[in-house]
């Protein structure tokens, strides 16, 4: 498990590199600390990361640059925790604070690419989709604003999922074709340039073609045919 961890996060930072353009200088090395059990786990939790929701089953702390998880029935699912981790790792590095839509979407997004080609296969997509299709039936959906505007108020145990979900599909959206591609590595340099510190509102609606308003309009159509 150690080597296909080390692994893996190598190839999870050529993958920023690529997809994102990170110019930044992004970290060498992560501690990665698995408990045997999710009582070890808590046990951890509550005595290290008091300021992180009680649900959360992974945590990044930034401060000792550690990944902190417990084991998984599956362990394509530990490492699926240990990659989304791990991209808060690097964001951390290259970006500083970055949104919360962008910084658990794009978590996310490269942990679900990271372990599709495992047995869980296209599962760790569904994850995604799901949510979001049901959200869409319901008329549910929050408005694209409401997305990027996402703080840690918006966390509530009960709907954590589509939060995580919601910020993963304006991500996947953004790497759909290359014009969206550019557009999303335009505002990974925005974030690189003023360490997180942007709105994320403003910065899209002058980056996206059409603006805001087409940019939601496009996310939405592609959620329905997807």
């Amino acid at each position: 498990m150690e080597g296909t961890i080390n692994a893996g996060v190598t190839k999870l930072i050529t993958l920023h590199k690529s997809v994102f353009g990170l110019t930044n200088p992004l970290p060498r090395t992560v501690n990665v600390r698995i408990f045997g059990t999710y009582e070890g786990f808590k046990l951890y939790h509550v005595t290290h990361a008091t300021k992180l929701p009680i649900w959360a089953d992974s945590f990044y702390l930034p401060e000792e640059n550690e990944i902190v998880a417990s084991k998984k029935s599956k362990p394509a699912k530990l490492l699926q925790s240990i990659y989304h981790e791990a991209t808060h790792a690097i964001l951390s590095k290259a970006v500083g604070y970055p949104p919360l839509w962008f910084n658990e979407g794009s978590a996310e997004y490269f942990s679900k690419i990271m372990v599709a080609q495992t047995g869980i296969g296209q599962e760790v997509f569904r994850e995604g989709f799901g949510p979001c299709k049901i959200m869409l039936r319901q008329n549910r959906l929050p408005a694209l604003e409401t997305v990027l505007r996402y703080d840690a108020g918006d966390w509530p145990a009960t709907r954590q999922h589509e939060v995580y979900a919601v910020s993963w599909s304006v991500v996947q959206f953004l790497t759909t074709s290359q014009a969206r591609t550019e557009v999303l590595r335009k505002f990974v340099q925005r974030l690189q340039e003023y360490r997180g510190n942007l709105d994320s509102l403003e910065t899209l609606d002058k980056l996206y073609p059409g603006g805001l308003k087409k940019m939601e309009e496009e996310w939405r159509a592609w959620l329905v045919s997807a």
